[in-house]
């Protein structure tokens, strides 16, 4: 969350509990990291689902419709895509291969295309 934050500053303002916190500040706020764990949690679930596509396309579902009331967008999702594999080659140096990238880019690129679907 940190790291989309980071890349696309203007977004901080659509989440209202921390819109003024200085970016330097957000890892000491807890309005923000409750929501870098909700994001978390969201994405724990989904990865869950992937066994089931009733389950699936029922959180696919509801993310897309939680995040169309809030004004999100589909390019909003492709830039926390890519900011999510990007943490994940960071933390996880080498031992995030290339098949383990293409895995959570491929992954992350159909998540970001089924919420999109919703926010239409």
């Amino acid at each position: 969350m940190r790291s989309f934050l980071k890349n696309q500053p203007e977004y901080q303002k659509m989440f209202s509990s921390f819109a003024d916190v200085p970016f330097s500040q957000l890892m000491k706020n807890g309005n923000f990291l409750a929501q870098a764990y909700t994001i978390l949690a969201g994405l724990n679930v989904v990865v869950q689902s992937i066994g089931s596509q009733e389950l699936l396309g029922q959180e696919v579902t509801a993310l897309g419709g939680a995040h169309f009331e809030r004004g999100a967008t589909p390019v909003m999702f492709d830039e926390f895509s890519a900011a999510v594999v990007e943490v994940l080659g960071e933390e996880l140096g080498s031992s995030f291969t290339t098949e383990a990238k293409d895995a959570w880019t491929n992954g992350l690129r159909a998540l970001s295309a089924g919420i999109s679907r919703q926010l239409k």
